[in-house]
C-alpha cells in the first residue's frame, strides 16, 4: 500500500484527531466515574469531575436555594441542548452527509468529522458544566454496595470494549476510510449483527454507556441532570433516527424481523 501526497496529509490531520477523540472519551469516563480527583498528575491530564465546583456563598434561605438549582440545571439543560444535542442530531442526518461531500467533493471524511466535532463539543460540556453538589444518594458508607455500583460502571465499560470487537474501530472513527485499499474490493453489503449481546439488545454500546453514568456510588442532583439529559436524548435519537434509517438501509422486513425477535433495545426483557 503506497501513500500518496493527498492521503499522507489526510492522515497527517487524521491521526491526531483521532488522539484527540480517544483523550475526549477517556476524559469523559473519569469525569463521570470519580467525583473527585486529588493527585495532581491526574488533574494535569483531566482538570475537571462532574461534580468539580468552585466556592460560592451558601443560600440565604429555602427560596434562594431552590432558584439556584433551578437556573443552574436550566443552564446546563441548555448547554447540554445547544452544544452536544442539536449539532450532533444535524451532523448524524443525510442532508449534512451530503453538505460535506459537496464542500469536500468527497465524502469519506464525513465520519473523522462527525467524530472530532462531536468530541468537541463534548469537551465544551465538560468545562462549562455547572455542578451541583446535592446528594441525591450516597452509598459510599456501604463497601458491598459501594462495590456493586463500581462493577456495575465497569460492566459497562467492558460492555462498550466488547462491543467494539465486534466493529471495525479504524472505519468507525473515520480513519479508514482515508485509507487506500490494499487491492481492490467489492462493495460488501452491510451486514446486520444478530448474534453475541445483539441478540439480548439492539443497542449494547449504549446499554454501556447507561451503566457508566448510572451506577455511582455517590449521585448528587448535577449529575443525575446529566446522566438524565444523556439518557433521554440517545433513546431519543435512536427511536426517532437511528432505527427508522436501519430500517431503510438494510432490505424490506430485515430489520422489522430483527426487531420482533430481539424486542428490547437497551435492557434485556425490560427496555
Amino acid at each position: 500500500m503506497s501513500l500518496t501526497a493527498p492521503v499522507a496529509l489526510s492522515l497527517m490531520f487524521a491521526v491526531p484527531a483521532l488522539g484527540y477523540v480517544v483523550y475526549m472519551l477517556t476524559y469523559m469516563g473519569v469525569w463521570v466515574v470519580f467525583h473527585r480527583l486529588d493527585p495532581t498528575s491526574i488533574r494535569a491530564l483531566f482538570p475537571r469531575t462532574i461534580d468539580d465546583s468552585h466556592p460560592s456563598e451558601p443560600p440565604t434561605d429555602a427560596a434562594d436555594f431552590w432558584v439556584r438549582v433551578g437556573g443552574v440545571a436550566l443552564a446546563n439543560a441548555g448547554l447540554f441542548a445547544a452544544v452536544f444535542a442539536a449539532p450532533h442530531v444535524l451532523m448524524a442526518s443525510r442532508l449534512w452527509k451530503q453538505f460535506v461531500k459537496v464542500v469536500l467533493r468527497d465524502d469519506k471524511f464525513t465520519r473523522l468529522i462527525y467524530n472530532v466535532t462531536s468530541a468537541a463539543a463534548l469537551h465544551v460540556i465538560l468545562e462549562q458544566w455547572t455542578p451541583l453538589r446535592f446528594v441525591v444518594w450516597d452509598l459510599t458508607g456501604s463497601p458491598s454496595l459501594c462495590a456493586a455500583m463500581h462493577m456495575l460502571a465497569a460492566a459497562g465499560v467492558a460492555l462498550q470494549l466488547f462491543n467494539g470487537g465486534n466493529i471495525d474501530m479504524l472505519e468507525f472513527m473515520g480513519v479508514r476510510q482515508l485509507l487506500p485499499p490494499v487491492k481492490p474490493k467489492p462493495a460488501r453489503p452491510m451486514h446486520l449483527s444478530t448474534t453475541g449481546l445483539y441478540g439480548f439488545v439492539r443497542h449494547p454500546l449504549m446499554t454501556g454507556f447507561f451503566l457508566l453514568v448510572w451506577a455511582t456510588p455517590h449521585m448528587t442532583l448535577g449529575h443525575l441532570l446529566f446522566a438524565a439529559e444523556a439518557t433521554a436524548f440517545i433513546v431519543g435519537a435512536v427511536v426517532y433516527h437511528e432505527e427508522p434509517l436501519l430500517e431503510a438501509d438494510f432490505p424490506p422486513g430485515v430489520y422489522a424481523e430483527y426487531c420482533r425477535e430481539v424486542p428490547c433495545r437497551f435492557v434485556p426483557f425490560v427496555f
